[in-house]
């Protein structure tokens, strides 16, 4: 029943999307031919202007014309604008003062940002590209053009129009922070660095190279360094909220909750209405243990953006730490609701059905997202939980293969297998397994704890000895090591 259920939720939302996504496109067509009917109508008029200053600028009875084009952005129109409005037109020039073609370009530089705002984005390439093949100086579209790759997870192609609009203009740090942006995304984390570097050679009081910096620091681990260039981003503009946040999530990363708790009210105190600031304190809670607090933040986030999957998920995972499962499966079904393609909502609902005893709807929900993203290690991994708790080992054996055979570096993945292979019998294969597992990740206890029974098994009992030690060495805080010690 659930499952007809969760079939007719997905087919229901994909219906919904089409009506919306229907309604949008309507819309979109709209001020965009409204916007391409200027961009003609600006060409006609350039062209009008130039012949008439060439055969008639002599003439001092020539009637003045000129084109003033007043742009609206497409970010004050998402801030301020209540219908689509791209451009503002008026015919006002002051004879040949101004450069009509520069102006026509400010008219393109507007309709691209509107389409960029939009989500029309092979529109706005194309007008990019162009530009770019009209105009001697195109670094902005260069630039705009990058920006609509990078959206489109183009990475590469958007490092290099990014580059070219570099070599432009070498002394824009705008160019260097874009690029240091797109190596973090490739997980380029050294040059993103060196392009950080010298963003803040070029200007050293601009916020976004320090906290680009920081979010690259960030990821090599290095936890300081990445702290104080927060630091001095805060100094450089105490209300900068994007820059609090990323201080929180460090913070969390180095179990520091009760800082990034504080950190995260300064945000929360600039800024109220911004819904990422409450995520980050609900998950700074969590790590504390206080899940009911938690749960509250996570409300007031949703409260805050009712649309980000991401906020349900994770009010969905402390509620079964609550154990409150029923709870935790409408969170989840609220995510799907929301985006039915996004296939890491579901390994969470196969979950919440395991601990309520549906095993077969869980299995049946992880292969139908399965069948949509079949290269996703995780639902694999999770297929095999879940059969493994159904006492299907031959089956969750089979599903671990498959997720170590897309993903070869998560010791976990290796850890099920070798305890699979451990209730098969199979102990020399289990140990092979979890030697695997413990090249990929020597610091967990559990690894070592689980191979000593295999090792007991096989009557090795001084190699079982000295994996219990390590066991107790990486988690002294768990009495079961000490136990099964004895």
């Amino acid at each position: 029943m659930l499952l007809l259920k969760l079939e007719l939720l997905i087919y229901q939302c994909k219906c919904f999307q089409r009506r919306n996504f229907q309604t949008i496109c309507q819309r979109i067509k709209h001020f965009k031919q409204k916007g391409l009917l200027f961009l003609q109508k600006s060409e006609q008029i350039k062209e009008n202007f130039i012949h008439k200053r060439l055969y008639l600028s002599g003439n001092d009875s020539l009637r003045k014309k000129s084109l003033n084009l007043s742009v609206i952005e497409g970010q004050n129109y998402n801030q301020n604008q209540s219908q689509p409005q791209i451009l503002q037109e008026s015919f006002y020039i002051e004879n040949n003062d101004i450069d009509c073609q520069n102006q026509y370009g400010i008219l393109q530089i507007s309709l691209v940002n509107t389409l960029i705002n939009q989500g029309t984005y092979d529109e706005a390439i194309q007008i990019c590209n162009n530009a770019i093949l009209k105009y001697k100086q195109n670094a902005v579209f260069l630039k705009n053009k990058a920006i609509i790759l990078f959206k489109q997870s183009k990475y590469e192609e958007a490092l290099y129009e990014s580059d070219q609009a570099r070599l432009q203009e070498p002394y824009n740090e705008d160019h260097y922070i874009n690029i240091s942006t797109i190596l973090i995304q490739l997980n380029q984390f050294e040059l993103a660095l060196a392009y950080c570097d010298h963003a803040i050679q070029l200007n050293p009081i601009g916020i976004d190279q320090y906290i680009n910096k920081a979010l690259a620091l960030h990821k090599l681990q290095y936890f300081e360094e990445a702290l104080k260039n927060l630091n001095y981003a805060i100094q450089l503009d105490p209300f900068k909220v994007y820059a609090y946040q990323q201080y929180a999530n460090i913070l969390i990363d180095c179990s520091r909750f009760l800082e990034a708790i504080n950190i995260i009210d300064s945000a929360i105190q600039i800024d109220l209405q911004n819904d990422v600031s409450y995520s980050i304190k609900a998950f700074a809670l969590k790590g504390l243990n206080l899940n009911e607090e938690a749960l509250q933040n996570y409300d007031l986030a949703i409260q805050k953006n009712p649309l980000i999957t991401k906020n349900y998920i994770n009010k969905g995972i402390v509620l079964e730490i609550l154990n409150r499962f029923y709870e935790a499966q409408e969170q989840f079904l609220k995510a799907i609701q929301l985006d039915s393609n996004d296939f890491q909502i579901y390994p969470y609902l196969a979950q919440t059905l395991s601990q309520l005893g549906q095993y077969e709807n869980s299995i049946k929900i992880i292969e139908i997202s399965l069948e949509k993203n079949p290269q996703n290690s995780i639902l694999h991994f999770q297929k095999g939980v879940i059969l493994q708790k159904f006492n299907r080992q031959v089956e969750a054996l089979d599903s671990y293969d498959k997720a170590i055979q897309i993903d070869k570096d998560k010791s976990e993945y290796y850890q099920n297998k070798a305890i699979v292979l451990h209730l098969l019998m199979r102990y020399e294969e289990a140990l092979e397994i979890f030697d695997l597992a413990i090249q990929k990740n020597g610091s967990n206890s559990g690894i070592y704890s689980n191979k000593a029974n295999t090792l007991i098994q096989l009557s090795r009992f001084e190699e079982a000895l000295y994996n219990r030690n390590q066991a107790i060495q990486y988690n002294p805080e768990d009495p079961l090591n000490f136990y099964h010690k004895g």
